[in-house]
């Protein structure tokens, strides 16, 4: 029940996501919940590639492919 109470939450606050459900663009959203410890495993993956791990910051969208499919890996349970 929690994405479509998402879904309605947010068409209830935001006029541009009403029109973006009624075209088409957007749908009930997909809530994923991860292993423990994936976000902090984010962080050390990309401090290993020479980012300081205090600027490292978990993107709310993610726009690389491979961070994408890494973190679906990660993926306990779909609701």
């Amino acid at each position: 029940m929690t994405p479509q109470l998402t879904l309605e939450a947010l068409m209830e606050l935001n006029i541009e996501c009403r029109i973006g459900f009624w075209q088409g663009r957007l749908r009930t959203p997909t809530i994923r919940l991860l292993s423990k410890g994936t976000f902090d495993e984010y962080r050390k993956r990309k401090s290993d590639s020479g980012i300081s791990m205090s600027h490292v910051k978990v993107p709310v969208v993610l726009s690389d492919e491979g961070s994408k499919e890494w973190f679906l890996s990660k993926v306990v349970t779909e609701l």
